[in-house]
């Protein structure tokens, strides 16, 4: 069901929520396609920075499907924005496929100009 609205999204331009993840255990892949669109909560808000101060993990308790946890990886204070970086190991140096990428607004001396993305994250 989540593929199905995933490539419904995809075709409106609301990937806004949509979130895959992909852990590796040994030489497998598993992926979550998390849609959080209409329920879901507070951390689907949560933004992407270059620089983030929070760092998401999957866990599993007695379930093979995963609950996604964010932890501070520093102090934050009290108005800082909460952030992480939507995909810390995908590269965003190849110029190809720029036209579909969404620029990233994060400010930061270390920005990488673009959001990740990694266009077989779903297939």
């Amino acid at each position: 069901m989540a593929r199905k609205l995933y490539d419904k999204y995809k075709r409106k331009y609301f990937m806004n929520f949509i979130f895959c993840v992909n852990e590796k255990f040994g030489e497998n892949i598993v992926k979550t396609i998390i849609d959080p669109t209409e329920s879901g909560n507070i951390g689907r808000y949560i933004n992407h920075s270059c620089e983030p101060n929070c760092k998401l993990y999957t866990i599993r308790i007695n379930n093979e499907v995963p609950k996604l946890c964010i932890f501070a990886c520093k102090d934050i204070n009290e108005s800082e924005e909460i952030c992480f970086d939507y995909g810390e190991n995908i590269s965003t140096d190849t110029p190809l496929d720029y036209k579909d990428r969404v620029a990233c607004l994060c400010g930061k001396p270390t920005c990488r100009k673009y959001l990740p993305y990694d266009k077989n994250s779903f297939n």
